[in-house]
This record gives structure tokens, sequence and C-alpha cells, in this order.
């Protein structure tokens, strides 16, 4: 996510889709045989995402991007308007 957005979001979750699937396989399947993989800058957003994976015992093998920023979306919602 953008820095300058975050003064306007009230909560964000990280790459949220994927990493509930991911979660979900993890629940089921034995200990740290799930894998989420990708490349990444060397930025906080990587080290969230690490964290992230970590806390749901989720393994993480990023290939990392020196000089790149991690790639990131929002969605801003407002009202009934996406």
């Amino acid at each position: 996510m953008l820095p300058e957005l975050l003064p306007y979001v009230s909560t964000h979750k990280l790459h949220e889709r994927n990493h509930s699937n991911i979660i979900g396989y993890q629940y089921v399947l034995p200990p740290k045989s799930v894998v989420y993989t990708g490349a990444v800058g060397d930025d906080d957003l990587a080290h969230q995402l690490r964290a992230a994976n970590q806390k749901e015992d989720v393994e993480s093998s990023y290939f990392v991007v020196n000089g790149e920023n991690t790639g990131a979306c929002a969605v801003i919602l407002t009202g009934h308007h996406r």
C-alpha cells in the first residue's frame, strides 16, 4: 500500500484473498507444509508479509529484488462506491 494512503485507511490486510486460502490449506495439512512464494523488495512491506506468514505457520520463500518496492494494491471504499 502506498505510504501516503495509510492515514486514510482504517484497516488493511496483507494479500488477503490468497493468504486466506493458504491459511486454510495450512490448517488441514501437516505443519510447515504450505509455502508462500514470490518476489518482494527489501522493504517494510516484505517484512510484514513474512510476519503474517509466520503468524499462521506458513513458510515464506521470497526472491528479494534489491532496489525495488514490494508490489501492493489498495481498494478504497466510500459508502457504496468502489
